[in-house]
């Protein structure tokens, strides 16, 4: 009886909050705003970037734009891997023009916006899972941007992306279909990826290249590193 309410009051939370979301989007007051009021929460998927994003949302509220650069859900992004590698410094054009609607707060999507808590805020909060591998790249081209980047120990992702029934095989053949990714961070690892047959093993491997082309490349400076854990342990002081 106890799990009938208990799934009762989950179905009764998520109806309100598509109710309220709903007409947030109609409420909405966002236009050509400066990239600057933006701030981009990125980590891996299963790293817990959705809490970190909402628990920010709550202590500064914002515009909470979910996942705007997933191929599979924007229209002006189909084609585009999912996973994009852009090398920085390299011409982009459509990518930066899309990045500059969502940066200003232009852009209008169902997706985009279905985790929308408040109306006008004047500020824009991108809480992302599919940018980490164009993340220099961004920051680059829009170096106002602050960029909070989370960490959470491989074991718990590999772990909740099993639980959830995920596969890491269509996110391998998308990052080894492009060949500058490859060149760049993979080639010399071609044949633990090769050797990496079981759910496990590709599920870390995914974590692995998701987490190793941004760190690399900001070596340190210009990404505010938030570790998951610490965030567990003492969430307020994280948060500040």
């Amino acid at each position: 009886m106890s799990g009938f309410f208990d799934r009762s009051r989950w179905l009764a939370l998520r109806a309100r909050n598509r109710c309220r979301g709903a007409l947030m989007r109609v409420l909405l007051q966002d236009g050509e705003g400066s990239p600057a009021e933006a701030l981009i929460v990125a980590g891996t998927a299963r790293s817990g970037t959705t809490w970190l994003a909402e628990l920010l949302d709550r202590a500064s509220p914002a515009r909470l734009m979910f996942e705007p650069f997933h191929s599979g859900k924007i229209d002006e992004l189909q084609g585009l891997p999912l996973f994009p590698y852009l090398e920085p410094g390299v011409e982009h054009e459509r990518l930066q023009s899309y990045s500059r609607s969502v940066l200003s707060g232009s852009i209008r999507d169902p997706w985009i916006d279905s985790h929308l808590r408040y109306a006008k805020t004047g500020h824009r909060l991108i809480k992302e899972i599919r940018a980490n591998l164009f993340l220099r790249w961004l920051h680059e081209v829009y170096p106002e941007v602050p960029i909070v980047f989370l960490l959470r120990h491989p074991c718990a992702v590999v772990l909740s992306r099993m639980r959830g029934g995920w596969s890491a095989t269509e996110d391998l053949e998308d990052m080894l279909a492009q060949p500058a990714l490859s060149g760049d961070f993979l080639a010399d690892h071609m044949e633990t990826i090769e050797a990496a047959t079981s759910s496990e093993a590709r599920h870390a491997l995914v974590w692995c290249i998701h987490n190793m082309v941004p760190l690399k490349q900001f070596a340190g400076q210009g990404l505010v590193t938030v570790f998951y854990e610490n965030l567990v342990r003492d969430t307020e002081r994280e948060v500040e």
